[in-house]
């Protein structure tokens, strides 16, 4: 096999080689790399990890799970918690965008882990939200939440146009849902 092979078996680490694990690992970090600025500032990464993070994120490569599971202990744990609750795997991608969709404002709403010592204002940027594409710009969208027009950033989702619905989170676009 080759080269191929050895690629593959290079981006996918030694875990699952498959696609699904491939694509787990990409959306996990696409949700959770907005963050990723609040863990640089609290000095829980170094501004190389930080870099390494926004390039996979922006071109899809996926990182490990040891290293994406370092870095996000608490949406990990959250993740864990949810998985157990609908009975499917962590790793799963459908596990991470029901977490993100459909639980992961409950976890703010409850003032879980470091969302108690929050500012409101953070509280309301760290929420993922259903957005509707309204004008694309050259490195963001502008896009409505509710009532609300802001833009958000194109880097992690390129391909939404408008009229689209997309997950909006810390300011990001993250994937396009409809």
């Amino acid at each position: 096999m080759g080269r191929i092979s050895k690629t593959r078996r290079e981006v996918a680490g030694t875990e699952c080689r498959c696609g699904a694990n491939i694509e787990a690992r990409v959306l996990f970090l696409k949700y959770a790399f907005p963050c990723a600025g609040v863990t640089l500032a609290r000095g829980a990464i170094s501004k190389k990890e930080y870099d390494a993070l926004e390039n996979s994120a922006r071109t899809s490569i996926p990182v490990e799970w040891k290293t994406l599971e370092r870095i996000f202990v608490p949406a990990w744990r959250r993740i864990r918690e949810v998985a157990q609750k609908i009975n499917h795997d962590p790793r799963d991608a459908n596990t991470i965008r029901r977490y993100y969709i459909e639980f992961h404002n409950e976890y703010i709403k409850n003032n879980d882990g470091s969302y108690a010592h929050a500012p409101e204002a953070l509280k309301k940027l760290c929420r993922v939200e259903k957005a509707k594409i309204v004008s694309v710009k050259d490195d963001f969208f502008v896009a409505a939440i509710g009532r609300t027009r802001r833009p958000v950033s194109r880097m992690l989702c390129k391909n939404a146009r408008v009229g689209d619905i997309v997950s909006a989170h810390y300011g990001y676009a993250v994937e396009k849902l409809y």
